[in-house]
Parts: structure tokens; C-alpha cells; sequence
């Protein structure tokens, strides 16, 4: 049995004092009302019966009729069970009462409800000036005033906290002014926009003549110039030889922009490799350094989301201008010479995809019913599939269409063919990649195919059938040298003649078309 530990001189006392209380109490109670009848009120009530009076501990007797005064006047002390005078009491944070001789005994008050608590309940905050007050904790939750600081643990004035610039996780955002201003060895302060960042995260910027700044800032100014937003429309003029015709305007044989010219749009989704020491920033001014800035911008896309590297996306969108074939078989063999260009990934993912943009104006209603019969005909799927590099488990879905379809956009953009844009159809079934060759051949693929479906080129019944285009293709083969070299590898058309001294191009190694499924991507 474990010994009872002796009780200190104080406690004993204590202990005394309350039993002669609880003596007096008794005894008290056993006398019985006043014998002159005078009252706590220092009324007197002659000729009352002792029924109609009652004790208050500590107090004395008082007379029925005096239950409001004595209501009003007197509190009950929760620590030691006596009652009180009301102006010698305090309120307590649930409601209570305390008498003011408990202060410091383990009972302190809030210095901003003003209610007393028990001192295990206060927390130390702090102003602007460093100036230390006692404030309950549940004030503290209930409230926004006061806020913790991540680096010191003390809480202080919400007025007086900043959120770091560059948050360091969910264990390192708010700190206080304070703190931060007194540790300038962890913290500095951004030139730009003013909010304190880790001290090794504010350094000179080159592109921003030498200023000092946190990432942020840095981000916005010099970083989404180079990466836009999902939504951006700011791009390129149109790059094209501006071929024109000659028509009368207002009597006058006047030659004007051949709208019919047919102008091609490319968005390449890229991702990046693990091992690489560029930034996707990086990579993508290196891009535009290499294709032009009247040729290519860069977007955020929501496809490419599946990385755990980085934060925003770790890849991007490759958007070209609206450019004819000539420009774009001048440009994107600069591709393969950007610095960092083997950092790139495109077709060993499962969230690439290439889409091509065709312009409507070169294009009549009955044109692209056409090409949409062409692209949706089940017969045409194997062969499809093979030319988009995956199947349609993979790629934007494939939905059977019809002539009368042309002028009825799919509500849903993820089609194997999407009319929904004002100015473009957009061909949204192939493989990512980034190596030129492959791009140029989905574009020619692309041309081929709406080049075929021209109405009065050949029957219905020939548009239905992709052997019809291939045969097309075989017959123009200058026309479509990179489409025409892949039906060669494939073996859809026989191989062209080598001449004596030359060797006959390959693919890339790694892009050969496989038609297993990739997995959404959209």
C-alpha cells in the first residue's frame, strides 16, 4: 500500500480554518434565526416566523422578502463554496464566479475578455511592440486576432504577422514582424513587394537589372512572361507567305489575303526529365530561343498534373503560331538544337498529346463533314490508331460522325476531331512527341486528310476508306515527304529508290508507333 504522503504546515491550516468554518457554519445554523430579528440588510422583522428566514454561508440571516437584494448583491465563490459581496467578486470565462482574494492562487485574468481562468489556461501574446499580455487560449481559437508564429511558436497581434513569400512547407508560412525583423540572419525582406521571405530565397535577379526579390515576384514578372496561363490568347501573328487574289472592290480589280490559304496551329504538350538540372523556365525560354518569338509561346496545361516534382505543372504547353507548311518545316527542325532539348519527354508519358489546329477558312461545311467521316469510319480506326501512336482508349475518344455533323460541334472538346473552336478544326488524336520529323508527319497527315476529303476530288464512298489515302499520299509523295516516309517504314507503301551514295532516314529511335494503350491523358 503506497504511503500517504504529510500534509505541509500550510495545508494543515488550511484544513483548521475550515472546519472551524464548517463548526461556526453549524452552529450557526443550530441558533437559528437573529433572536432581535435584524437581518443582513440591517432590517429588522418583528413577529416573523423562523420559516421565513435563511442562512447565506459566511454571511448571516436574511428574510424571505429580501431574495432580490440579496440576489443582486451577494456571489458564490466556485473555489471555496462561501458567498461573497458581488463588488469583492470576479466573473469567470464559463460564467462563474471567484473572489478576488483567489487572484495568483492559480487564477489569473484574461487581459482581453477580461474574465478570470485558471492560469494553466493563459498563453503568452505579443504586439508590434514585443509588449507581453495574458489571453486565454480559447479567446485566441475563437478569435483572429492573434495568430501563432511558425518560427518563434508565440502568438501575436494578426495585425503585426506576415506570410512569408515563399512559404517553407505548412511548418514555415506566418512569421512576425518582429521576429522577423530581429533575425536577419534567416529572414529578409523582398525589394519588390515588400514581404519577407528565408534570407537565401531573395537574391539579385540578372533579368531584373540586379533587384532583389523573392520567387514570387520573380514568378510573376519574369516567369509566367515565359509560361502563360491555361487561357492565355496572346498568339503570334500569323507567319505564311501571304499569298493573294485579285477581286473587285468597289469596281476595282484590288488583290487582297487569300483567306483560303490553308494555316496550320500545333500545341505540343512536354513534360520534363527527372534527371534534369533546368528549370522548366529554363527549358522553355530555351525553346523560344530556338523556334522564335513570332513562332512559339508556352502554357500551363491542366493534362499535365501526374508529376510529383514541382509546383506549379512539371511541363508545359508548346503552342506555334498559325503558320502555313513552309514555315513550319523551317522552324521545327530548330527544335532538336535547343539547349537541353534531351530533357524534354513527350512520348514515354502517359499526359502528352499532340494536337493540330486546321483553319476553317480553307475549309467548306461539306470538307469537314468529310473529314469527319473519314477519321470516325470504324473501318479507318486500326489505321488511325496506328498514325495517332495509341489507341482510342488513349487518345481524345473517337465518336462515329456523319455529313450532317459539320455544323453540330460536340458539346464534349475530348472527340477525335473537335469543331467547337470559331476558326479551327483541331485533330486532337495523336501521340506526344517532340522530335520534328514526327511533328511535321502529324501535320502532313493532317493536310493530307483534308487535301483528300475536298469534295470535288473523289466519291463519298472513296472517303470512307483509308486505302483510298494512302493511295493519295503515294501519288504526291513531294507533297508529303515525312507522311510518306513513315508509310514507307510501315509498310503501307512501297520503299522509294535510293540513289547511289545516299542512306535512307530513319526514325528516331524510341518513337517507333506502338498501339497498346497509353491510359487517359485528358
Amino acid at each position: 500500500m503506497k504511503p500517504i504522503a504529510p500534509m505541509s504546515k500550510s495545508d494543515r491550516l488550511k484544513r483548521k480554518l475550515k472546519q472551524l468554518r464548517e463548526t461556526r457554519e453549524t452552529a450557526h445554523k443550530k441558533a437559528g434565526p437573529p433572536e432581535n430579528c435584524i437581518s443582513l440588510s440591517m432590517c429588522q422583522y418583528l413577529g416573523s416566523m423562523p420559516s421565513e428566514w435563511n442562512y447565506l454561508p459566511g454571511q448571516g440571516w436574511w428574510h424571505n422578502s429580501e431574495a432580490d437584494w440579496v440576489n443582486s448583491e451577494f456571489r458564490m465563490c466556485i473555489v471555496d463554496g462561501l458567498v461573497y459581496r458581488a463588488k469583492d467578486m470576479l466573473r469567470t470565462s464559463d460564467g462563474s464566479w471567484i473572489a478576488r482574494k483567489h487572484l495568483g492562487n492559480g487564477w489569473e485574468v484574461c487581459q482581453e475578455s477580461n474574465r478570470v481562468c485558471p492560469t494553466a489556461e493563459l498563453v503568452e501574446v505579443y504586439d508590434s511592440n514585443y509588449k507581453k499580455r495574458m489571453v486565454r487560449k480559447n479567446y485566441i481559437a475563437d478569435t483572429e486576432y492573434y495568430r501563432r508564429c511558425d518560427y518563434s511558436g508565440k502568438f501575436f497581434q494578426h495585425s503585426c504577422m506576415v506570410k512569408l513569400a515563399n512559404p517553407i512547407g505548412d511548418d514555415l508560412q506566418w512569421v512576425s514582424l518582429p521576429v522577423a525583423v530581429t533575425n536577419p540572419e534567416v529572414f529578409a525582406q523582398c525589394n519588390s513587394c515588400g514581404n519577407y521571405a528565408e534570407r537565401i530565397k531573395i537574391v539579385p535577379r540578372v533579368e531584373l537589372g540586379g533587384e532583389k526579390c523573392c520567387n514570387h515576384c520573380y514568378t510573376e514578372k519574369v516567369l509566367k512572361a515565359i509560361i502563360h496561363k491555361h487561357d492565355y490568347t496572346g498568339y503570334p501573328q500569323k507567319l505564311s507567305s501571304n499569298p493573294t487574289v485579285k477581286l473587285l472592290v468597289k469596281g476595282k480589280l484590288t488583290e487582297v489575303p487569300d483567306e483560303s490559304h490553308r494555316l496550320y496551329g500545333v500545341e505540343c504538350e512536354v513534360e520534363i526529365q527527372d534527371s534534369s538540372k533546368m528549370t522548366r523556365w529554363d527549358l522553355a525560354s530555351a525553346a523560344t530561343a530556338a523556334l522564335g518569338k513570332d513562332f512559339i509561346v508556352h502554357k500551363n496545361d491542366g493534362s499535365l498534373k501526374n508529376h510529383p516534382r514541382e509546383s506549379p505543372l512539371w511541363g508545359f504547353e508548346m503552342v506555334s503560331a498559325p503558320c502555313d507548311m513552309a514555315t513550319h518545316r523551317e522552324r521545327w527542325p530548330k527544335l532538336e538544337h535547343m539547349e537541353g532539348f534531351k530533357m524534354l519527354r513527350a512520348w514515354d508519358t502517359i499526359t502528352c498529346g499532340m494536337h493540330v489546329h486546321v483553319g476553317k477558312a480553307s475549309l467548306t461545311t461539306l470538307q469537314v463533314g468529310r473529314v469527319l467521316v473519314f477519321i470516325t469510319n470504324p473501318a479507318n480506326r486500326k489505321f488511325i490508331e496506328t498514325v495517332a501512336g495509341r489507341n482510342s482508349e488513349a487518345a481524345s475518344r473517337f465518336v462515329d460522325k456523319g455529313y450532317g455533323d459539320a455544323d453540330k460541334p460536340d458539346p464534349d472538346k475530348y472527340c477525335a476531331v473537335n469543331i467547337r473552336p470559331k476558326n479551327t478544326i483541331e485533330f486532337r488524336i495523336f501521340r506526344g512527341t517532340i522530335h520534328p520529323q514526327h511533328i511535321l508527319r502529324n501535320i502532313e497527315f493532317c493536310d493530307a486528310v483534308c487535301t483528300f476529303c475536298h469534295p470535288a476530288s473523289r466519291s463519298l464512298q472513296d472517303v470512307k476508306s483509308y486505302k483510298s489515302l494512302i493511295n493519295f499520299v503515294r501519288s504526291h509523295r513531294k507533297d508529303y515527304p515525312e507522311f510518306s516516309r513513315w508509310l514507307e517504314l510501315k509498310k503501307f507503301i512501297p520503299a522509294t529508290r535510293v540513289a547511289p551514295g545516299q542512306t535512307k532516314p530513319e526514325v528516331a529511335e524510341g518513337e517507333l508507333v506502338e498501339t497498346k494503350s497509353m491510359g487517359k491523358w485528358y
